[in-house]
């Protein structure tokens, strides 16, 4: 291996890039990985930061919101946009998330929202869980 791609390798891996992906997010969404890296990116996003603040940066209508399109989904974590809104669906029938449009940044923007009551039932701790997601 070329020095250069040594050095590339040791620069990338110092990096914050990449995803966590818990085995319990693939066993909750049936086994499909897609599903199961979306929901832990969009948990990770609730989740506070290392100094306990929100990560999200987006208020809309009283409540903050992680906003992404769909195909910005592929830069954080692989999946790419048609693939996105599949798993989004499957996660909304399994209770996890409520799925909606809205028109966000004015672009046609679906919404995610938390759903408290399928996370109760897997046992979860409940946590505002908002998204936005669209297309560019």
């Amino acid at each position: 291996m070329s020095d250069f791609a040594k050095a590339y390798l040791a620069a990338k891996s110092e990096e914050q890039n990449k995803v966590m992906l818990y085995l319990d997010h693939v066993d909750i969404n049936d086994g499909y990985l897609h599903d199961a890296v979306l929901f832990s990116q969009i948990m990770y996003w609730h989740l506070p930061n290392k100094k306990n603040l929100s990560k999200m940066r987006v208020k809309y209508k009283g409540e903050y919101w992680v906003a992404k399109h769909h195909d910005e989904w592929y830069a954080e974590c692989r999946v790419k946009a048609p693939m996105v809104r599949k798993a989004l669906k499957r996660i909304e029938e399994r209770n996890l998330i409520h799925y909606a449009g809205s028109g966000f940044a004015k672009k046609k923007t679906p919404l995610i929202d938390h759903n408290r009551r399928g996370h109760e039932a897997l046992q979860l701790t409940p946590i505002p869980l908002h998204v936005f997601v669209g297309e560019r």
